[in-house]
């Protein structure tokens, strides 16, 4: 059986001004799956381009001073729409 992890998953783009974080537990696949759900949603919008709409074409990012993660995005005319997800490691302390 698959590890499951607990996961941030980011949300941003040219057309957002902040981040829209979720907090999510389950399977790399799980989590590659939810990612091309979120570009599938994306791709019910009129001015829809292209973009990782498959499990497969969830990218996997080594991420710097961090966990490997994962990456997709959808892409229309004017803007773009950008979804990342990296495991929770040790909380950093602040001094």
């Amino acid at each position: 059986m698959a590890e499951k992890k607990t996961w941030i998953i980011g949300k941003s783009g040219s057309e957002y001004d902040d981040v829209e974080t979720f907090l999510v537990t389950g399977t790399e696949y799980q989590v590659k799956r939810l990612l091309a759900s979120f570009v599938k949603e994306d791709a019910l919008e009129d001015d829809f381009d292209y973009g990782d709409t498959k499990i497969a074409d969830v990218q996997h990012r080594n991420q710097k001073d961090s966990s490997d993660g994962f990456y997709a995005g959808s892409v229309f005319y004017d803007h773009h729409n950008d979804y990342t997800a990296i495991p929770v490691a040790k909380p950093l302390e602040l001094k």
